[in-house]
C-alpha cells in the first residue's frame, strides 16, 4: 500500500503532519476523519524519500518526552482507553516534532491495534 504525507488539522483546530499508509487520496482522507481530523494537503511518497527524511529530521527534546510519558501514565491510570490516551497526548502537545510523531503513533495503532508493532 503506497505511504501519503499529509498535513490535517485535528478537531482542535491544530495543525497535525504525519505519514500513513492509504490505498490512495480518499482512503486517506477517510482514515483522517476517523481521527477526528480535516485533511488540508497531502502527496505520495516514496518508500526511499521517507527513509531519508526521518534520518534528517530533529531529535524530541528531553523535557517533551518527560512531559509525554507522564502524561500518558496518567490517562492510563485513570482508565482513559489507549486510543483515547494517544488521541489528547497529542492534541495537547506544544512540540510540532512531537505531535507529528504521536499522529504517526495512532494512525498505525488505529490501524493494527497493537501499540508494539506501531513503534517499530
Amino acid at each position: 500500500m503506497p505511504k501519503f504525507s499529509y498535513r490535517a488539522v485535528n478537531d482542535k483546530g491544530r495543525p497535525v503532519r504525519g505519514v500513513i499508509a492509504a490505498a490512495n487520496e480518499a482512503d486517506l482522507f477517510n482514515r483522517l476523519n476517523e481521527s477526528n481530523m480535516a485533511l488540508v494537503d497531502c502527496k505520495q511518497v516514496n518508500e526511499k524519500a521517507s527513509k531519508l527524511s526521518g534520518l534528517t529530521m530533529k531529535r524530541v527534546n528531553v523535557r517533551d518526552l518527560i512531559q509525554l510519558f507522564v502524561h500518558m501514565e496518567q490517562l492510563q491510570k485513570a482508565g482513559v482507553p489507549l486510543l483515547d490516551a494517544l488521541s489528547d497526548v497529542r492534541d495537547t502537545t506544544e512540540s510540532a516534532r512531537l505531535r507529528d510523531i504521536m499522529s504517526d503513533v495512532y494512525s498505525e495503532v488505529y490501524e493494527v491495534s497493537y501499540l508494539y508493532t506501531a513503534i517499530e
